[in-house]
C-alpha cells in the first residue's frame, strides 16, 4: 500500500518483495510529480497569462516596440523596414520551424533592386532581429523566452532550391572583395566631381578607411578628440566591440593634415569628416558613387577587406597586433579579412626568402675551369620579384607609425 498527504490511497498485491518496493517507488515518483505540477499551478498563474500573451502579440509590434528601446541598435532598427515587408502578421505563437523556412524561401525571392534579392547572409541576419526582439519582450513581461531556432538546414534548403551557390556544402559564402586595379582611381574621380569641399572630404574619408581598416560607423562618427595631439594613435570608442587604439600610419598622418588645412576647420567641427553625413548616408553615397564609376559588387565594408589585407602585405606588425588594431579577438575573423592575390603572395615570399651562403667550392680539377657564379641576395630578390602591381601594393600598405 502507498499513501500522501492529499492522495488516495494506493494498493497492491504483489507476490515478492521486491514487486511490492518498486510498485511503491513507482507511485512516490507520480506523487512527487504531480504536486510539484500542482505547486507551479498555483504559484504562477501569472505568467502563464504573461506566457499567453507573448504568444499572442503581433511580431511586428514586437517588433516596432523592440526598436524604440535602448538596446536596439542601429544595425536592429536599420533592419526593421526590411522585416516590415516580409514577416506578414504572425503573433509570435505561430513562429514555428515551417514559418521561419517560409520567410527565408520569400525573403531569398524577393527583389529589393531590379535584379536584386536578398543573399542569405542578410536574411540570416534579419531573423537574428527577431529572435533579439523576441527575447526582449519575454523579459519585459519577466518570463522565460520561447525557442526561436534557425537552423542552417534550413537555409541549404532554400539555396538548392533556388540553385543558389554552396561552397562545400556551407551556405555562408566568404566574401573575399578588393580594389582591382584602376577602381581606386575611379572612384577617386567619381568623388572629385561632387562640389565644394564635400567631394575633397569624401576622396580623404575614401582613403581613411582603407589605410585604417575601420568599420564604417567608427570612420563616419570619428570626433577629432579621439586622436592624440601627435596624430600617432586614434582611439576608437567603444561600438560593435571595445574601445580600442589604432596606430596612425604615415598616410593616415598626412590626411588628418590636409584636412587640417582645408576649408573645414577642426576647431569649427567635432567630426572629422562631417560632411559624408551619419554612417546610413554613407554606405548609400558609396553605392552610388561605384554605381557611376562602373564598378561591380563592390560595398563600402569591402574597404575594410583592403585596408586589412595592406597591413599583411605591408609586413610592418604582427597579426596579433592586426587584430588588436581592427578590433577582432579571433585570429579565424582577421583570416577571412585577408584576401591576398598570388603576385602579393608570392612577392611576401620573395620577402622573407632565405638565401643560404655559398658553401666553399672543391678544388677546381683544371685552374682553366672558372667557379660557377653564385648570385647575391639581392639579385636573387629582383629576380623573383618583377611585378610592378604587388611595388605598388606594397607602397601602398600601411607604414610603421
Amino acid at each position: 500500500m502507498f499513501s500522501a498527504p492529499g492522495w488516495p490511497e494506493c494498493f497492491d498485491t504483489s507476490s515478492t518483495r521486491e514487486a511490492a518496493e518498486e510498485f511503491i517507488a513507482r507511485m512516490k515518483e507520480k506523487y512527487l510529480a504531480e504536486a510539484a505540477q500542482s505547486k507551479a499551478n498555483l504559484a504562477a498563474p501569472e505568467a502563464r497569462t504573461a506566457s499567453a500573451e507573448l504568444d499572442g502579440a503581433r511580431l511586428l509590434d514586437v517588433l516596432e516596440d523592440f526598436c524604440k528601446c535602448v538596446e536596439a541598435t542601429s544595425r536592429h532598427k536599420a533592419l526593421l523596414k526590411t522585416l516590415k515587408r516580409l514577416v506578414g502578421n504572425p503573433t509570435i505563437g505561430q513562429l514555428a520551424p515551417s514559418w521561419i523556412k517560409s520567410y527565408i524561401l520569400r525573403a531569398a525571392k524577393f527583389e529589393w533592386a531590379v535584379g536584386r534579392c536578398y543573399s542569405l547572409g542578410s536574411i540570416a541576419s534579419q531573423l537574428s532581429v527577431v529572435g533579439v526582439a523576441i527575447k526582449w519582450k519575454a523579459e519585459e513581461l519577466d518570463i522565460q523566452p520561447r525557442a526561436f531556432i534557425v537552423k542552417d538546414k534550413y537555409f541549404k534548403d532554400v539555396a538548392r532550391a533556388l540553385d543558389l551557390p554552396l561552397v562545400d556544402g556551407n551556405w555562408r559564402t566568404r566574401r573575399t572583395r578588393r580594389l582591382e586595379d584602376g577602381e581606386e582611381e575611379k572612384l577617386m574621380t567619381e568623388m572629385a566631381k561632387i562640389s565644394g569641399p564635400k567631394g575633397e572630404q569624401w576622396q580623404l574619408f575614401f582613403q581613411w578607411a582603407i589605410e585604417t581598416a575601420g568599420r564604417q560607423k567608427e570612420l563616419a562618427l570619428a570626433k577629432w578628440s579621439d586622436i592624440s595631439p601627435a596624430s600617432l594613435t586614434w582611439n576608437i570608442p567603444h561600438y560593435k566591440t571595445k574601445a580600442r587604439s589604432m596606430s596612425i600610419t604615415d598616410a593616415g598622418r598626412e590626411i588628418l593634415d590636409t584636412l587640417r588645412s582645408g576649408p573645414v576647420k577642426p576647431g569649427k567641427e567635432v567630426r572629422i569628416f562631417p560632411l559624408v553625413g551619419e554612417p546610413a548616408k554613407v554606405s548609400r553615397d558609396f553605392r552610388q558613387m561605384v554605381y557611376k564609376a562602373g564598378i561591380e559588387n563592390l560595398k563600402f565594408h569591402d574597404l575594410r577587406h583592403e585596408g586589412i589585407s595592406r597591413f599583411v602585405i605591408s609586413q610592418t606588425m604582427s597579426i596579433d597586433r592586426i587584430m588588436q588594431m581592427v578590433g577582432h579577438t579571433d585570429p579565424a575573423t582577421t583570416e577571412i579579412y585577408i584576401n591576398l592575390r598570388q603576385h602579393e603572395i608570392e612577392r611576401l615570399m620573395v620577402r622573407n626568402a632565405v638565401i643560404p651562403s655559398p658553401s666553399p667550392s672543391p678544388p677546381s680539377p683544371s685552374p682553366a675551369a672558372p667557379p660557377s657564379r653564385q648570385p647575391s641576395y639581392e639579385e636573387g630578390a629582383r629576380d623573383g620579384d618583377g611585378d610592378g602591381d604587388a611595388d605598388r601594393a606594397v607602397e601602398e600598405g600601411a607604414q610603421p607609425a
